[in-house]
């Protein structure tokens, strides 16, 4: 995005980045704050990139305020600004695991995920009141990007987590399939959307390809303890009898994620959205394994940019 000399970038964030990245104005605000509306019309903002999303598994009043509210508070202020466009990042965990799914889930398919971790329930939320909004103002062009697990350096994700877990519980019997994309293609895919496609709706991103837990753990050297499905219930207090309690207690994933299907089409990301990753799902997991050390599983990406024209309209 950096390239286009057409293009100026704003990064808005509650605190400036220690390493400011080169060609990216920086500006020092909340999303929350009353005065967001009036920066992006004073700015001329074309497009909005909304990232800001802090991962939690226990509700945390300060960080739904933040994910759940900041994020309709900024939606309402591109439509008072005037913007044009408005990407939003989701996930497609929030089509839930279940024994009904179908092998490849699209985007109309219902979201029904059930997780005890906020920050599934949050994306939940937030996709609720995007729908609503678009509906309520059609002009706005609103991409919501579904990405499977994202897998890079400096990423916080349940995956990430995962494979960055000493011993890895698994249920006995099932070999779930994951979906992964790499962050630099994620990146790509955020950077096609905001400066080449138009796309108002849902697009799932996901790299070619999906791979077994157990090939992923002997990928990454991760040794597993399977674990009969009634234990991993997290209200069985059996749990703790047995010793699985703390240690099924560190899986970022519910049980259910770990045993049923949620793999995403892909097809209108490459069709109708015009974005291919450059990785499938194996070739993005072996350049992450094999390119640096383990992830780090406590960082957090949290950025919000308005993208410009030069000119300011």
């Amino acid at each position: 995005m950096l390239r286009h000399p057409d293009l100026r970038l704003v990064g808005i964030d509650a605190r400036v980045p220690a390493e400011p990245l080169s060609g990216v104005d920086y500006l020092q605000a909340d999303v929350r704050d009353e005065s967001i509306a009036e920066l992006l019309r004073d700015m001329g903002a074309d497009t909005v990139i909304h990232l800001t999303f802090h991962e939690r598994s226990r509700r945390k009043e300060s960080v739904f305020d933040s994910n759940v509210l900041g994020t309709m508070h900024l939606l309402g202020s591109c439509v008072d600004a005037g913007v044009r466009k408005v990407i939003v990042r989701s996930s497609t965990m929030t089509y839930g695991a279940q024994a009904s799914n179908p092998m490849y889930l699209p985007e109309a398919w219902p979201l029904q995920a059930r997780s005890r971790h906020a920050y599934v329930r949050e994306l939940l939320d937030i996709e609720k009141s995007v729908a609503e909004l678009r509906r309520e103002y059609p002009e706005l062009i609103i991409t919501v990007l579904r990405f499977a697990n994202v897998i890079g350096h400096g990423v916080h994700s349940a995956f990430n987590s995962l494979v960055n877990t000493p011993v890895v519980p698994s249920l006995l019997g099932f070999d779930p399939l994951f979906q992964l994309i790499h962050l630099d293609d994620a990146v790509a895919a955020i950077i096609h959307g905001a400066t080449v496609a138009d796309y108002n709706g849902v697009v799932n991103v996901a790299a070619n390809g999906v791979l077994p837990l157990w090939q992923i753990l002997g990928i990454c050297g991760r040794p597993t303890v399977p674990v009969v499905h009634l234990l991993a219930n997290p209200t069985v207090r059996l749990t703790q009898l047995v010793g699985l309690g703390r240690l099924l207690a560190a899986v970022p994933f519910d049980p259910d994620y770990l045993r049923y299907p949620w793999v995403a089409d892909n097809r209108r990301m490459i069709e109708e959205f015009g974005f291919a990753p450059m990785l499938n799902a194996e070739q993005a997991l072996r350049t992450y394994q094999y390119n640096g050390q383990p992830l780090p599983s406590t960082s957090e990406t949290s950025l919000t940019a308005a993208h410009l024209p030069e000119n300011g309209t």
